[in-house]
């Protein structure tokens, strides 16, 4: 007879090794020239991101981290995220059709 593990257990276990596994990531930068942000964000000690972080000014979007606020994001490509609200075509044949014969491919926004 198969013995079953709980799943809760299991969980438990995959948890704790992750954890683990990213505290000894965090240390082995931190030993570096590599300045925590976070969010698993590591940019050396000079960099303009680091330097914003230890002055309280650093940013956060839905892209990650940057140094101005609601700076002007525009985003081409099928997959395109901006913050003009503006969502691409998302059939490729549909969207070169668009992006030949007109200059941006909107399909909403």
């Amino acid at each position: 007879m198969a013995s079953t593990k709980d799943p809760r257990k299991i969980q438990f276990s995959l948890r704790l090794r992750k954890d683990r596994y990213a505290h000894a990531i965090n240390e082995a930068f931190q030993k570096t020239d590599y300045y925590h942000i976070g969010r698993n964000h590591y940019p050396k000690k000079g960099d303009s991101l680091a330097v914003a972080q230890r002055a309280k000014t650093l940013q956060r979007n839905f892209q990650g981290y940057s140094l101005y606020l609601n700076g002007q994001i525009c985003g081409f490509g099928i997959s395109a995220i901006s913050k003009t609200y503006r969502q691409s075509f998302k059939d490729l044949e549909t969207y070169y059709k668009f992006f030949d014969e007109i200059w941006h491919p909107i399909d909403r926004g």
